[in-house]
């Protein structure tokens, strides 16, 4: 799985626990405070740490642990599905009635609900 999947994935995982009040970059912001960047002696396990402390619940670790660490594909078009969005043709259609709809529109800065 690539970074950019893995971080929608968290995403979605920080919004729907949190009922979007805390999304992937207020996990990001505090290990930045924390000076842990490509420049510090800085762990995996340090920055798991870091942003699971933001939610109170180890989500970060767990995903990393079930995504990053082994091989294997994820169900994108599951996803896709559950935030309501597909293709018809050359167009990209929204389902507004999809299980975490609410959670697209708050990404994607739409009116969330």
């Amino acid at each position: 799985m690539g970074g950019a999947i893995f971080c929608l994935l968290l995403d979605v995982a920080v919004r729907e626990h949190t009922n979007n009040r805390k999304s992937l970059r207020d996990l990001l912001i505090p290990v930045l405070d924390a000076g842990l960047t490509l420049n510090t002696a800085a762990t995996m396990d340090d920055v798991l740490r870091v942003m699971d402390a933001q939610i109170g619940v180890p989500i970060v670790r767990d995903l990393y642990a079930k995504h990053a660490l082994a091989p294997g594909s994820f169900d994108l078009d599951a996803l896709w599905k559950d935030l309501g969005v597909r293709v018809e043709g050359n167009d990209i259609v929204v389902n507004d009635e999809a299980r975490l709809a609410h959670i697209r529109r708050a990404i994607t800065d739409e009116k969330a609900s």
